[in-house]
């Protein structure tokens, strides 16, 4: 994963094999996860210097 200029590039190869698919499930579950916490921080802070 490359993030520039707080956009997210995720570059995910294809395969036959279930274990890669997993692997890349892992991976996927793991970046959304980031961008979600992320998401609420900055929400979070704008709404306080908002108000």
């Amino acid at each position: 994963m490359v993030a520039e200029n707080d956009e997210f590039i995720i570059t995910i190869g294809k395969s036959d094999k279930p274990r890669d698919e997993n692997k890349k499930r892992r991976a996927l579950e793991y970046v959304l996860k980031i961008m979600i916490e992320l998401y609420e921080k900055y929400e979070t802070r704008d709404k306080f210097i908002r108000s």
